[in-house]
């Protein structure tokens, strides 16, 4: 009827998945962000120097493997207790994120953070890094 199509239209809209408030404003607090953080930067370095022969380098992986375990459970625990994340089961997404993902152009917890961006702001798409290619900051 408008001549709108694509890339010109923006849909705002609500629906069962939208009541995600108290899980989001948890992934925000510094606790659960530092701990996330640690919580990648030491399974890269599990899995970096995870063939050591000494048995004192050994200890210190199954050390770094005790608090990875630890870290994910309270990454886990903080949400629902019986289901955990409604976005990720430890360190996959969930069938719901897949589909949020699938269906959803934008996501955000309240449509006021538009007023953060100036009039003329172009969103664009972030490129999902397939398993063979490196991210910015690979070594190869």
């Amino acid at each position: 009827m408008t001549g709108w199509y694509g890339s010109r239209v923006l849909y705002f809209g609500d629906h069962v998945y939208s009541d995600l408030a108290a899980e989001i404003e948890q992934q925000n607090d510094p606790a659960y962000k530092s701990a996330v953080r640690w919580l990648v930067s030491l399974q890269q370095l599990i899995e970096k120097h995870q063939c050591q022969d000494s048995p004192e380098q050994r200890e210190v992986i199954q050390a770094w493997l005790k608090e990875r375990d630890d870290l994910r459970n309270y990454t886990k625990g903080v949400f629902n207790p019986r289901f955990g994340s409604l976005f990720r089961t430890y360190h996959n997404p969930t069938y719901f994120t897949r589909r949020l993902a699938r269906f959803a152009d934008m996501y955000m917890s309240s449509l006021t953070n538009l007023l953060h961006y100036s009039v003329d702001h172009s969103f664009y798409p972030h490129r999902v890094l397939l398993p063979h290619e490196p991210g910015p900051f690979s070594k190869y």
